[in-house]
């Protein structure tokens, strides 16, 4: 319930009344008397129940509204017992010690978690403790809980402080860090992929895999390059539905026709389905893969259902070779995407794909760039490993990963493979460009890539001028009145902040003497007001007698003790604050980067179905075409539009009076419509009288 939001409203009636309307004109009603009888009526069976569930309401993430609370009776869910918990965990079959250091973690791990935190992290439910205790029972050499454990909870992508304080977790509980072993190389062969034993001090009893090749005769369609596995793949983004999810609108010869969906393909057919950018959609749309993963079990909108074993005729059964694949960009800034994990729960088993290492590294660009020196390419990697490091670090704010920025190495060598004549230089440019913008990385990009003898013209300082001119215009300019120099001084301040070039008159002018601006010449302040700057000779520059530079010397030290006297700050303590505001510099940008993103998504837009006005959404019209009615429009406040629309366009019109009355039982609060919104729009034009009737019960009326 806590996923569905404020979607479920549109339950109310049905949990307080037992009446709801439904698609094509039917409706389910309380009861039925003997004129009221009709195929479109159907009453709801005394028997029927609805138990709704969902995660705890936090401060972060505050679902349980009026509306929700006044439709169902909530019941707190109390968490298993040790002893209970323990129990299932020992029917796997898992060894009774190996059970009892999981619960001693899990219930360390479980008392850490603040309210803020699970929003972040990875809760450590029961089924995720029952998966590593079945994988236990099953590899017995495999007991590494260690590496079990921190892969459940996706360690590698925890903040820094929180790694520490897993760390101390694993040292309570006794859990400790192996050597891990060294996994030879796969080895592609005529009859599949086969995997050499592991081997090291950790790898004990550990047999060669075989992954046998698909028959594709079987299914020859989607078939996979290396393994021949019939595949399918679906990119998921903000805008995909769970209508989407299921079914394709195709047209064919001009019959507009609905087909099953990649994913009812892959299940019905034992296919393997690839469902790529998962953290881009909405939290109720990947919701559906809860059931399906953890159950083997979804309904569909035309009443067919999907179960591991056929129970009506219009199942459709799941496939014992059917895999799903879940494929989510890592967890945080700089992707920002919705809380997935937390939607999914433990329903699925969680893999960090890393950054290969070094060698891996090398080996796959030289097989992409055959003709690039094995020197460049060692170069180039080294170069890159260490900028991810510096991420890790705190130093650059972006992760800079093989695949991801640039898809970021790969194209850089691939670009380089496909115009061999362009040099490093521009090559390098072209990657890095976007990152001499942000002053807090210029000079770690310069220091790493002149270490590993990358050289790239114009980095750093000189990048960051040519990037503020091109947004400031910077011409000379040459003065026709008076250039005599009198005192230092600040200026007038312009209550209009107008463009001022020459003189001596206005602080923030151009081209100026005397007073604080920038571009002139004897003045004690550089001071921007938004203009384009005009700048004085470098003749007229440096002729500035010495008393006057020493005023201005004088008159700045002045103006520095006021302001620190203004901050209550000596000038030994200002440059302590400067040492500690170089060192966090680079955070304080990430930080910074992080909330302008996140004010970005609170002003995205976003659908809102079963409007009767608005802008259609394109990518829907087919949609629409077949019946569809969820097929627009924006989610700005409709009805505060309709009110904005009926006062601008009465008043183009000739008339004694204007009136404008607007009828609703919108629960304002939901669309974030204030009284103030209101009053404004009702009051665009005085000569427009607006009335607003509206019709709510509860907390809605008081508002």
């Amino acid at each position: 319930m806590d996923v569905v939001g404020s979607t479920a409203g549109s339950l109310a009636r049905l949990m307080q009344d037992r009446e709801v309307e439904l698609w094509e004109k039917k409706r389910i009603v309380r009861r039925l008397v003997d004129e009221d009888v009709s195929p479109d009526l159907s009453v709801a069976h005394r028997s029927f129940r609805v138990i709704s569930t969902a995660s705890k309401s936090l401060p972060l993430k505050d679902w349980l509204s009026d509306e929700h609370a006044n439709m169902f009776f909530p019941i707190a869910a109390q968490p298993m017992s040790p002893s209970e918990e323990a129990h299932i965990l020992l029917q796997t079959g898992c060894p009774a010690p190996v059970v009892n250091r999981l619960l001693a973690f899990a219930d360390k791990y479980r008392a850490g978690m603040t309210s803020d935190a699970v929003q972040k992290n990875r809760k450590l439910g029961t089924r995720s403790l029952v998966r590593i205790a079945r994988r236990v029972a099953r590899f017995p050499a495999d007991d590494d809980l260690y590496t079990l454990l921190s892969r459940a909870l996706l360690a590698e992508f925890l903040p820094a402080t929180e790694t520490m304080n897993l760390e101390n977790i694993f040292e309570e509980c006794c859990i400790k860090r192996r050597t891990p072993p060294f996994n030879p190389p796969a080895e592609v062969r005529d009859e599949g992929l086969f995997f050499p034993p592991a081997t090291g001090t950790s790898a004990k009893d550990t047999r060669a895999t075989m992954i046998p090749r698909f028959d594709t005769a079987q299914d020859p369609e989607g078939a996979s390059h290396l393994l021949g596995r019939p595949r399918e793949y679906i990119q998921l983004h903000r805008d995909t539905t769970v209508n989407q999810l299921m079914f394709q609108t195709v047209l064919e010869n001009g019959v507009i026709k609905y087909t099953d969906s990649p994913l009812l393909r892959a299940i019905t057919l034992g296919r393997v389905i690839v469902i790529d950018e998962a953290d881009k959609a909405a939290e109720h749309v990947v919701a559906i893969f809860r059931s399906l993963a953890g159950h083997g079990q979804l309904t569909l909108a035309d009443g067919r259902r999907v179960r591991e074993t056929k129970e009506r005729d219009s199942d459709l059964v799941v496939h014992p070779n059917f895999r799903l694949i879940l494929l989510a960009n890592r967890p945080g800034y700089p992707f920002l995407g919705n809380h997935f994990l937390q939607v999914l729960g433990d329903n699925f088993c969680c893999h960090a794909v890393t950054n290969p290492d070094m060698a891996s590294e090398r080996k796959l660009l030289s097989q992409l760039a055959p003709h690039l020196s094995e020197d460049l390419i060692l170069r180039l990697v080294a170069a890159f490993q260490d900028l991810r490091k510096a991420y890790e670090s705190g130093t650059v704010i972006y992760p800079y990963s093989l695949r991801g920025k640039i898809k970021q190495l790969l194209n850089l060598v691939r670009h380089m493979q496909a115009y061999p004549d362009d040099s490093l230089d521009a090559a390098l440019r072209n990657v890095f460009d976007f990152d001499v913008y942000k002053p807090e990385t210029i000079a770690k990009l310069a220091s790493i890539l002149d270490h590993h003898g990358l050289v790239v013209k114009n980095i750093g300082i000189s990048a960051a001028r040519e990037a503020s001119q091109k947004k400031v215009l910077d011409v000379k300019f040459e003065p026709k009145s008076s250039t005599s120099l009198s005192e230092p001084k600040f200026g007038k301040v312009d209550p209009d902040n107008e463009a001022h070039t020459g003189g001596n008159t206005w602080a923030g002018g151009t081209g100026g003497r005397d007073s604080a601006g920038l571009g002139g010449r004897g003045g004690y302040m550089r001071l921007f007001s938004g203009h384009d700057v005009k700048q004085v000779s470098e003749a007229l520059k440096n002729d500035v007698p010495d008393h006057i530079k020493e005023r201005a010397r004088e008159m700045a030290r002045l103006e520095l003790a006021r302001r620190l006297e203004e901050l209550n700050m000596s000038a030994g303590e200002a440059k302590g604050y400067g040492a500690l505001y170089a060192a966090v510099e680079g955070h304080i940008a990430s930080l910074h980067d992080l909330l302008e993103n996140l004010a970005a998504r609170e002003e995205e837009r976003v659908w809102v179905k079963r409007q009767t006005d608005g802008e259609l959404d394109d990518s829907r019209l087919t949609e629409g075409l077949t019946g569809e009615a969820t097929a627009e429009a924006y989610s700005l406040p409709v009805r505060r539009q309709r009110i904005d629309v009926g006062v601008i366009s009465l008043a183009v019109f000739r008339g004694d009076d204007w009136f404008t009355i607007a009828i609703t039982d919108a629960n304002f609060a939901r669309y974030g419509i204030t009284a103030e919104d209101l009053q404004r729009v009702m009051n665009r034009n005085p000569k427009v009288h607006t009335a607003l009737i509206y019709i709510g019960e509860g907390a809605e009326v008081s508002w």
